[in-house]
């Protein structure tokens, strides 16, 4: 089983806080796949990782994996994003990036809502929180919907679209700078 490292960082105690972070919620992602089946199953799983983003302090993994039951009629798909401050190993929270005083998430799913309405999807997403990850331009939302034939769809949001509720000292700003 493979996972996402980082290695040769100058602050150890940083380096491993944030591989036993990618670790556990590796493992823990692929316990959560493959509870439901039998010792007897035929499971085959490929996963990838994409390095996003490793500048100016912020590191954003992407891993992907694609999870097949044999006897299955569709790959069991998991994507999930995972953003670092580099300077602390924090986990980056998606309330972290914005100004807690604006109404970021009405303007946030307003975005979402417009790029669904124009890939003529028929949804209404109303969510408080979402899966993403840092570009040195953009917000890509991951994981919008939930279901296969939608899995992919991601949100790409200019971070120049966003600037009026973004948080002053978080990580979207420091991109900017």
């Amino acid at each position: 089983i493979e996972y996402p490292q980082i290695e040769k960082f100058p602050n150890k105690k940083i380096e491993n806080k944030i591989n036993s972070y990618l670790k556990k919620e590796f493992m823990d992602s692929k316990n959560g796949t493959c509870k439901d089946y039998e010792n007897n199953d035929i499971y085959k799983s490929e996963t990838t990782y994409i390095i996003n983003n490793n500048n100016k302090g912020i590191l954003s993994v992407v891993y992907s994996s694609e999870n097949n039951l044999e006897k299955s009629a569709h790959p069991n798909n998991l994507i999930k994003p995972f953003n670092f401050l580099l300077s602390t190993g924090e986990i980056i929270k998606f309330h972290d990036l914005f100004n807690k005083k604006s109404k970021y998430i009405n303007k946030i799913n307003y975005i979402i809502n417009k790029k669904v309405k124009d890939e003529k999807i028929d949804a209404v997403i109303n969510n408080n929180s979402y899966d993403f990850y840092l570009t040195d331009k953009k917000l890509i939302i991951k994981n919008i919907f939930s279901f296969h034939a939608l899995q992919s769809f991601d949100v790409e949001i200019d971070y120049s679209s966003i600037i009026d509720i973004i948080n002053k000292n978080g990580s979207i700003k420091t991109l900017l700078k």
